[in-house]
């Protein structure tokens, strides 16, 4: 959805953030940021934040404005 996408990886140390930008050119956006951290200072785990908002995060929604955050585990990145 959309004209383009510009995304950014922010690496520093053992820590990634990465912020997804879209855009149409008229009302309908799409900003998403995501956060990947070791947990504990652990090499095998490590905790995903992610946050959303515009338009276009799922298929099912692309015509309706979604906002959400979540946060998960993983075991690799």
């Amino acid at each position: 959805m959309g004209h383009g996408q510009v995304r950014f990886i922010f690496p520093y140390k053992k820590h990634i953030a990465e912020l997804l930008l879209r855009s149409n050119f008229s009302d309908t956006y799409a900003v998403k940021v995501n956060y990947s951290s070791p947990l504990f200072g652990r090499n095998d785990l490590f905790v995903y934040i992610k946050a959303f908002s515009g338009y276009g995060e799922s298929l099912i929604d692309y015509n309706h404005k979604i906002e959400k955050v979540g946060i998960g585990f993983s075991t690799s990145r």
